[in-house]
């Protein structure tokens, strides 16, 4: 009996060291990320990701183009020089890359997480990168500016 009893509590113990061992890849989920502008806040579309956790490594199965991205997220218009702030969980290092209708990206200038709108009229594609010290994700909206 003191045998049974002794191989019970150690099956129950490998099924709570599996299944507690698995709950750690819910971390590993990318962090949303959305965009903030006057009171509106709006979700932001994850393009690609990628972590590597202490147990399990994840990437996105198909990281998608900018542009390909962007199309399931409703344009914003905004008037010239609007304000946009970008909040992402956890505070990653953040760069931000501007496309414009010419499809001509650059890195703009990123200040206490805020980004300026450009004054030229246009649709404009942004890509935000977020880094962690555990992996990235890559997140895109689009203005029309009016």
């Amino acid at each position: 009996m003191n045998l049974r009893m002794r191989t019970i509590g150690i099956l129950v113990f490998i099924c709570c060291a599996i299944l507690l061992g698995r709950s750690t890849s819910i971390d590993q989920v990318p962090a949303s990320g959305k965009i903030i502008v006057g009171e509106d806040e709006y979700e932001m579309r994850t393009r690609a990701y990628s972590s590597d956790g202490k147990k399990v490594k994840i990437h996105s199965v198909e990281p998608t183009s900018v542009q390909e991205a962007v199309k399931d997220f409703e344009t914003l218009t905004m008037e010239q020089g609007t304000e946009v702030e970008i909040e992402i969980e956890e505070s990653p290092v953040l760069t931000v890359f501007e496309w414009d209708e010419k499809a001509e990206k650059k890195e703009i200038p990123l200040e206490d997480n805020k980004i300026t709108i450009p004054s030229n009229l246009g649709v404009y594609i942004y890509e935000v990168q977020a880094e962690w010290t555990d992996g990235e994700a890559f997140f895109v909206f689009d203005v029309e500016v009016e």
